[in-house]
């Protein structure tokens, strides 16, 4: 955590402090090469000195969970425009203070939006607190004006933007400009909204306010317009490749002639757009994102609930009339999601993708579940299913997209998984084709999937296995019978119930083994992990085995709950002389 410290002109910040020696050590150097940014979210234990406050308190918008923190000491330094407060202390007393100087013009003239949520401690006083400050209420036969706002919440295991609003009946008014902040006070916390315009104003309105996490000026109309077709085709390539991809979505809906140019005119294009990923997500029914756009999501599927606070538009895009909300700096372009479209929008959209870019590209899918819509997305290259298989879709996906590059599945169980209706084994192992294979936990299954199994690589990571099936892969590997591509096996079982006799296997094939104080051979492998993260692992071992027709050799390391196999692709003498570094990715 070091370099934090040393970071210089950071504008954006999300931080987690774990340690509060380190938090006060570092967080000072950090202020100092990096004040009064535009946002920060800090999560932090402890509590920081006046001078730390006051750095801290430089920020635009601020939003702070350290328990036990002094809410007063940061309240009365903050000169930002937005305030969260988690999990600190908080009195009556801070409460009063603040609002008084509010109200009196001392401080806070910047102040937009103020949430605290207090942790431990003692409840607030909301009477007190409304006893000793001039409360208003606003007409309750009229509609009250409410504040809207983006804020990071953390959520399995992401941190998004995601819109809250606030309204209020009750309001307070500043003396000097008669400005009215809409005010909420519970037992929690406090919520204040300056609105910077005065009472009649914020009725006449009715303002539904919108938080922006930076601000945007307003542009002149345009004076004068040019027409796109009238550029050479060698300036119209140069701006299609510089614009984002939302963007050309957007524009080729136009018309379909332009469709069809801007199709022959973004093949030079393709290079950067590697990948389309559709993934599930707990913020929007699925986000869409492309290796061009740093896979950040430039399009998600949402249903009406996800539409507070930001407007719907119609609009004819990829080819189909759907109604959106339009991307900005915190959220990508959102297509409302009709429950009757559940089953055939995403499929259309990704149709049109097909079309328009065609099997230059991949296409991956990272869901919860594999529901029936799914099943009718063709060319799919990866697939990562986290809790759920139905078989019907699973069996009708794999027939539209087979031989796929990647499957991920979870766990997959003898009596309900993969146990098939049809006993055409052609139907029942078409996913043991794929490239890479990771299951997180069968049972019986692994002894047929590894049998099956045509690709590469293959990782089993809770099964059930019997010494005598890994003998016969050995030897299947050793006397060329098959798995000729075979790069990566392992299989995890469970020591205590399952376990493997190494000693058995391992007398049962001719194993030959490297000298101990030898360099031994590498291998290096990528794995996802739980958030989909791929990362690299590295396995080595002194024993090997050697394949009868052609001397290649293979790695191999067999424990009570594990069994691991690597091919080196390379003769023993070869892999004698270099005890090589090798990458299986």
């Amino acid at each position: 955590m070091d370099y934090i410290a040393r970071l210089e002109y950071i504008k954006y910040s999300n931080i987690c402090f774990r340690n509060e020696g380190a938090a006060a050590e570092l967080w000072d150097e950090y202020l100092t090469l990096s004040p009064s940014q535009e946002y920060m979210r800090l999560n932090a234990h402890g509590s920081f000195e006046n001078e730390q406050s006051l750095k801290l308190a430089q920020t635009k918008v601020l939003d702070i969970w350290i328990p036990n923190s002094r809410v007063g000491d940061i309240l009365k330094n903050f000169k930002g425009r937005q305030l969260f407060i988690s999990g600190g202390i908080v009195t009556d007393d801070d409460v009063i203070q603040f609002l008084d100087s509010w109200m009196s013009s001392q401080t806070h003239q910047s102040l937009e939006y103020l949430n605290i949520n207090r942790g431990r401690g003692t409840d607030l006083n909301p009477e007190k607190i409304m006893r000793n400050i001039n409360i208003k209420r606003f007409d309750p036969n009229q509609k009250r004006p409410v504040y809207r706002y983006d804020r990071r919440r953390r959520d399995w295991g992401k941190c998004d933007w995601k819109i809250e609003e606030f309204s209020s009946p009750n309001f307070i008014i500043r003396d000097a400009d008669q400005h009215v902040a809409s005010l909420g006070i519970t037992t929690r916390g406090i919520q204040f909204v300056s609105w910077k315009m005065r009472e009649e104003e914020v009725m006449r309105e009715r303002i539904q306010k919108n938080f922006q996490k930076t601000p945007i000026q307003k542009a002149d109309p345009p004076r004068n317009s040019i027409k796109f077709s009238k550029f050479s085709w060698l300036i119209q390539k140069e701006i299609l490749s510089n614009m984002e991809l939302v963007d050309l979505l957007m524009m080729v809906s136009c018309s379909q002639k332009l469709y069809q140019k801007m199709k022959l005119i973004m093949r030079s294009r393709f290079d950067n757009i590697l990948t389309i990923t559709y993934e599930s997500s707990p913020l929007s029914y699925i986000n869409i994102s492309s290796s061009s756009s740093g896979d950040e999501s430039f399009m998600s599927l949402n249903l009406r609930n996800d539409f507070i606070g930001r407007p719907l538009i119609p609009m004819n895009l990829l080819g189909m009339d759907l109604q959106v909300s339009m991307p900005t700096r915190n959220h990508p372009l959102m297509v409302l999601l009709h429950l009757e479209q559940e089953q055939t929008l995403l499929p259309s959209i990704h149709n049109y993708f097909l079309d328009f870019f065609g099997l230059s590209i991949k296409y991956h899918l990272n869901v919860y579940y594999l529901w029936r819509q799914y099943s009718k997305m063709n060319n799919i290259s990866s697939t990562d299913i986290s809790n759920h298989i139905g078989v019907a879709a699973f069996h009708d996906f794999l027939r539209i997209s087979p031989n796929q590059d990647y499957i991920k599945l979870p766990k997959l169980e003898s009596n309900t998984g993969l146990q098939l209706e049809s006993p055409l084994l052609e139907r029942k192992w078409k996913f043991a084709r794929t490239t890479v294979l990771d299951i997180d936990r069968t049972n019986r299954l692994a002894e047929d999937i590894l049998s099956n199994f045509e690709g590469r690589q293959l990782f089993i990571n809770k099964g059930i296995i019997s010494d005598t099936a890994i003998i016969q892969f050995l030897n299947k590997w050793r006397l060329n019978e098959g798995y000729q591509n075979l790069e990566y096996l392992s299989i995890t079982v469970c020591p205590f119930t399952h376990p493997l006799n190494p000693k058995q296997i391992m007398n049962s094939i001719p194993i030959n083994r490297l000298d101990s104080s030898a360099q031994l051979p590498v291998y290096q492998f990528a794995k996802k992990d739980w958030a989909r993260t791929w990362r690299i692992h590295k396995f080595t071992s002194q024993n090997y085995i050697v394949r009868d027709s052609d001397k290649h050799v293979a790695s191999i390391i067999i424990k009570e709950n594990n069994i691991t196999f690597a091919a080196s692709n390379m003769t023993e003498k070869e892999f004698l002389e270099k005890r090589p570094v090798k990458r299986l990715y």
